[in-house]
């Protein structure tokens, strides 16, 4: 094999990863990946729900309305 198609290989290989890392539902993640904190399903669920929605929420705010200073917007 030359090295233009064993890196051809490796460009079309990671690009099948990086559209399978882009699909809805992968990289989802369970209690067992994270075996020393000791969480349930719900716990890493609830986790989960508050990192998304402050990820979601727009510079200075939280996703309550309440911004960077601790007034309500």
């Amino acid at each position: 094999m030359t090295l233009d198609r064993l890196a051809d290989a490796v460009a079309a290989a990671l690009d099948e990863v990086a559209a399978h890392c882009a699909r809805p539902g992968a990289g989802t993640v369970s209690p067992s990946d994270f075996p020393l904190a000791g969480l349930s399903r719900d716990d890493l669920a609830a986790f989960l729900t508050a990192v998304t929605s402050r990820r979601a929420a727009p510079s200075g705010t939280d996703p309550a309305g309440v911004d960077s200073e601790g007034t309500a917007e």
